[in-house]
Formats: C-alpha cells, structure tokens, sequence
C-alpha cells in the first residue's frame, strides 16, 4: 500500500471515530438536559406543594387558636378557596398525568372538604 492511501485511510478512520464519539456526546448532552429539566420541574413541584401544605397547617393551626383562646378565625371555610383548595382546582393539577399521582389527590379531597364542613361547624357553634 502507498503511504498516500495509508494516510487517506487513516484520516478516514479517525474522522469516523470522531464521528462517533460526537454522536454519542450529544446523545449523552440531550439525555442529561432532559433529566435536569425534570429534576429542575419535579423540584418546583415538591416546593409548590411544601408552601400549600405549610398554608393550610396554617389555617389549622388559626382554627386551634381560635377554639383554645378565642382568637377570631382569620382563614376560609369554603375548601376551594384555601391555598391547597385552589391548587387542588388550578390547572397544574389538571395537566397531572400520572395516574399514581392522580389517584392520591382525588384520596386527598374528601378528607379536605370534610375538615372545611367541620371548621364551619366549630365557627358556627363559637358564635352561637
């Protein structure tokens, strides 16, 4: 073989491998920012659900003050209008597609709604 094909096959041959291994680098860049951006949304997600629990322990916790010391209840009976009841009716949680995720809301609704009844009932008999 002449060195001129030599040389050819060899630029050849590292051109491929270059080929290849820049495939692979950004199969590998598209894969790890997919994975972040899920990392990045289910992050914004658990936050979200954090400051609406820590809301509605809120509301709780004024519903307690105001049985023990008579402190005037500040939050809503209406369940929809309570933070956890607002994000339970908001159109994030309708874009929800997992059905695990799902199941475990629609289970989170009627105690909702139930505590709600009860507090209406507990105000109503504090000013009666």
């Amino acid at each position: 073989m002449k060195i001129r094909t030599k040389l050819f096959g060899g630029f050849i041959l590292v051109a491929v491998i270059g080929i290849f291994l820049g495939a692979i680098g950004l199969f590998s860049n598209n894969k790890l920012t997919v994975s972040s951006e899920e990392e990045l949304e289910i992050t914004g997600a658990k936050s979200s659900v954090s400051a609406i629990l820590s809301a509605h322990y809120n509301w709780r916790h004024s519903l307690s003050e105001t049985v023990y010391a008579g402190v005037e209840f500040s939050g809503s009976l209406d369940p929809g209008a309570c933070a956890l009841g607002r994000w339970l009716n908001s159109d994030e949680v309708k874009k929800i597609t997992d059905p695990e995720v799902t199941s475990l809301l629609r289970d989170v609704i009627e105690p909702h709604n139930f505590i709600h009844q009860e507090a209406r009932v507990i105000i109503n008999n504090l000013n009666s």
